[in-house]
């Protein structure tokens, strides 16, 4: 969705937040079940 903000952020940072929002992903699945 912020695909915009991600690409001005540092490689780094967007490595993090893409790990922090995949990891969100996930554990808001497993809740699901």
């Amino acid at each position: 969705m912020q695909k915009q903000d991600v690409s001005i952020m540092p490689g780094n940072f967007m490595d993090m937040l893409t790990t922090k929002e995949f990891y969100g992903v996930i554990a808001f699945l497993l809740s699901q079940k």
